[in-house]
């Protein structure tokens, strides 16, 4: 699959739109067994060291034995970290690659090599990467600007009075929350100001089931 979500929630988790989830008393968590297995496997075969805990009641391990890390946002320390995620598939087969060609075969393996196999970012909102040229000096480097663009398909009306639509089926990943609602403003004011005459209504119609921002064209 594209992604796996870590933990499996019941209740209200707010949405893609930026809407606040239910307070804790109402809502259930649990890991999934993806998680268990990519996360905790092995945890009992002393492959990573255990320290006491808060109390020193008992002990806890130092890091957790994770399999494969896809994508991580943080800062702590003064030092920052943000590594956009992938299709796991891909990574899992670039990883396997690259054991097979360095380490048992001994042979130095390029970052072209690993983009043939991994060839960019898979974000969970979707997405089109623009600048394609620029991932190999990034991933060389470790740092660089990723620019994302959404993704449009046209929809013919069909039937008397239905309207010719454009919809967006893909965004940046950087857009959920409160920029979907930014950005459908923005639409409004420039149709608002006359600076678009082609369109006459945005609606939001996203769902479980994917992003569809749609502009309803005039005739």
């Amino acid at each position: 699959k594209k992604g796996m979500a870590l933990v499996d929630g019941h209740g209200n988790f707010g949405s893609i739109e930026g809407d606040g989830a239910a307070a804790m008393r109402y809502t259930e968590a649990k890991l999934k067994n993806f998680t268990q297995d990519v996360f905790l496997a092995d945890l009992d075969k002393d492959i990573v060291d255990f320290i006491p805990n808060f109390d020193g009641s008992e002990t806890e391990p130092e890091v957790l034995p994770v399999k494969v890390l896809n994508g991580a946002d943080g800062i702590a320390v003064g030092m920052v970290t943000n590594i956009p995620t992938h299709n796991l598939g891909e990574v899992v087969d670039a990883c396997i690659y690259y054991l097979r060609k360095n380490i048992i075969e001994s042979e130095i393996v390029s970052i072209e090599d690993i983009i043939k196999l991994c060839p960019g970012p898979d974000f969970p909102t979707g997405g089109i990467v623009i600048n394609k040229s620029e991932l190999p000096e990034i991933y060389r480097n470790g740092v660089g600007k990723i620019k994302v663009r959404g993704r449009l398909v046209f929809e013919e009306g069909k039937g008397r009075g239905e309207k010719d639509r454009l919809v967006i089926t893909e965004i940046p990943y950087t857009m959920i929350g409160n920029n979907i609602a930014k950005f459908m403003q923005d639409i409004i004011g420039l149709i608002e100001n006359r600076q678009v005459s082609d369109i006459s209504d945005i609606s939001n119609e996203s769902s479980k089931d994917g992003i569809r921002i749609v502009l309803e064209l005039k005739k």
